[in-house]
């Protein structure tokens, strides 16, 4: 794990801080990382029903990744002009998944997210990273953006071991 956090040190020294949180968002979404796996392929290597019928805790694996994308969506609507709207009371909410048809737009969607928010953040001028984010209160768009990577890393991590054969 040390040479992980090196190797991202020295990546950031050489990049401007919006491409280097953007590459961070690419590998959870798509890979490659020292871990050899990533969120889609995750959602790919797994039916609707190991998600549905897999625990993480008290809840299922579907509503762990739902939890994930409910944060990353709300980041992503203020970094496209929107409002923050995020309750960690609704974060568990998700829609009653009945069968694949159900689940195939919703998993299409976290990932479409994952696009957005690496593009979105490989945009961001230098100068925005310091800036408040919504309300001073909420500090900074680097906190609460490397913050919303560390939670998605912390379940996704949950997901990987619970899904594990």
């Amino acid at each position: 794990m040390k040479r992980a956090c090196q190797f991202c040190k020295l990546l950031a020294r050489f990049m401007s801080k919006s491409a280097f949180i953007a590459s961070r968002v690419h590998v959870l979404f798509f890979g490659p990382n020292w871990t050899e796996t990533s969120l889609s392929e995750l959602i790919q290597n797994h039916t609707f029903a190991q998600f549905l019928n897999t625990k993480v805790g008290r809840n299922s694996a579907a509503a762990v990744l739902f939890h994930i994308h409910y944060y990353q969506r709300a980041q992503l609507t203020v970094l496209q002009g929107g409002p923050l709207h995020a309750k960690d009371s609704e974060s568990f909410d998700h829609p009653k998944w009945e069968d694949e048809s159900d689940w195939l737009p919703f998993v299409s969607t976290v990932i479409d997210t994952g696009r957005e928010l690496e593009l979105k953040m490989a945009q961001m001028p230098e100068s925005v990273w310091s800036e408040p984010f919504v309300k001073a209160e909420y500090g900074s768009y680097e906190v609460n953006l490397f913050g919303m990577l560390e939670h998605s890393y912390y379940h996704f991590g949950q997901l990987r071991l619970a899904m594990k054969p």
